[in-house]
């Protein structure tokens, strides 16, 4: 696809890393988890990986997403360094 042939959406700038000032999608999913949400809804059977002859859909990418933040909620390292991984799937907070 010649992406030269499509506007790029609506930008701004954001304060981030300190005193930095960078361009910035405005309108953009909060997080990853959204990203792929959002992805599943539009096109749950849609491929998302390719890898060799390995394939995943969008919706099988998400299955596989939250078992891994559930795998991070169960274990010690969630509290600390993976919370916010954690509450992007999980129902209850760590």
């Amino acid at each position: 696809m010649d992406w030269s042939q499509h506007a790029l959406p609506l930008m701004r700038l954001e304060p981030r890393f300190g005193d930095r000032v960078v361009p910035a999608f405005a309108e953009r999913p909060t997080s990853l988890w959204a990203m792929i949400a959002d992805a599943v809804a539009q096109n749950g059977d849609g491929e998302a990986l390719v890898c060799g002859t390995a394939r995943l859909s969008w919706r099988e990418v998400a299955e596989q997403s939250a078992k891994v933040a559930a795998g991070l909620q169960n274990s010690a390292l969630c509290p600390a360094t993976a919370s916010r991984s954690c509450s992007a799937t999980a129902s209850s907070s760590c």
